[in-house]
């Protein structure tokens, strides 16, 4: 429960809560607002409030850099460029008590929402960190705010992730850029946040600059927190010079933003495709491929050209993952394409950086060969 809710539960002015009602009803109705879900209260002084010390207390994030216990966070980024995972990493963590991005997490239970994709790609990406199967929840339906509520009494939920927030409101309001359907919209979804204490965390997509969050300004509003999840490419003034434009995604991420309460986050991340790492280390070549694989075939030309590799030094790494039984091979010649395999797709986690050779490799021609 949150400092403000233990405030309102714990008050005992009961004279004056029977004047404030009384002089209220000799006042002239007004209009409801759309977005007024209870009754009002009369304004707490400042002596009220300090009067419990939990108030004064910062709340500490349930997980570090993405989640908070009573607020809402808006985390966004370019499309297929790791947002759910990095979360979904989080999340089986927090599930566990264990351990993301070298910071210990406290047991708590995630209520999370995938409305955008296959139920079947939560549950591996969940599966694969090892989530605790009894304190993760799945919902594939978008709810509304009185939905949501209810579902986390009903599973006890300490989190909650909504996976994108588009779809939430998608068929529901006029304009998804316009203040005035998306505040009314969104605003009882936070204050279910406020009122349960639970953390609230909403994914969203970025407009084509990957800097800014997409529609209504009113989103960054009505949340506490606003994060964008940026690949190398895509920059801005405050970044380094590595993170200059123009260069291929490699893997590195940054972590950005600020919150109400002080809250500011710059984390610099390593994404190896599946999991992510504190660090600013690249992803190796080997996993980059597998990496683009997964987002379906691709020859050894488009590859290199995706990933701003030599040819020869993708044609080398594709013999060593067909010979693993990590890639399948269709094709000869210029028309070779490349594939991702099952084993491929289940072993990706586990990866090594390079593979090992006990001789010096063949040379490989620039040309399509077979392997």
């Amino acid at each position: 429960m949150t400092a403000h809710a233990q405030v309102l539960n714990g008050r005992n002015d009961v004279a004056r809560r029977a004047e404030a009602s009384q002089a209220k009803a000799k006042r002239p109705a007004e209009p409801v607002s759309p977005i007024a879900v209870k009754p009002r209260e009369a304004p707490y002084s400042l002596r009220e409030m300090l009067d419990n010390p939990q108030i004064l207390i910062p709340p500490k994030a349930l997980i570090p850099h993405l989640a908070w216990p009573g607020r809402a966070t808006l985390i966004s980024g370019r499309e297929k460029s790791g947002k759910s995972t990095l979360v979904g990493q989080g999340v089986a963590a927090s599930t566990r008590g264990g351990e993301f991005l070298g910071e210990q997490l406290q047991p708590a239970v995630t209520l999370w929402y995938g409305i955008d994709e296959d139920i079947g790609d939560t549950v591996r990406r969940v599966s694969a960190f090892n989530a605790d199967p009894d304190a993760l929840f799945i919902q594939p339906e978008r709810p509304s705010a009185s939905q949501m509520e209810a579902e986390i009494r009903d599973t006890g939920a300490d989190i909650v992730v909504i996976d994108v927030l588009p779809e939430l409101y998608s068929g529901l309001i006029t304009s998804a850029r316009s203040s005035d359907d998306i505040l009314p919209f969104l605003r009882p979804y936070v204050n279910v946040a406020r009122d349960t204490g639970i953390a609230l965390v909403f994914l969203h997509h970025t407009v084509k600059n990957g800097v800014e969050y997409r529609d209504s300004t009113a989103i960054g509003g009505v949340v506490d927190v606003v994060l964008t999840l940026r690949q190398r490419g895509i920059r801005t003034e405050a970044d380094g010079e590595e993170w200059d434009a123009g260069t291929a995604d490699d893997g590195r991420r940054l972590l950005d933003g600020k919150g109400r309460g002080g809250i500011n986050v710059k984390l610099r991340l390593a994404f190896d495709g599946v999991s992510y790492s504190v660090g600013s280390a690249p992803m190796p070549p080997r996993a980059r491929i597998l990496s683009e694989l997964s987002r379906g075939e691709a020859s050894g030309s488009t590859l290199a050209s995706a990933l701003k590799v030599q040819k020869g030094t993708v044609l080398t790494e594709l013999r060593d993952l067909h010979s693993d039984g990590l890639v399948v091979k269709r094709g000869t010649g210029p028309k070779t394409v490349y594939e991702i395999s099952a084993s491929g797709s289940q072993s990706i986690l586990s990866v090594p950086d390079q593979k090992p050779h006990t001789q010096t490799p063949e040379p490989i021609e620039l040309d399509e060969v077979e392997i």
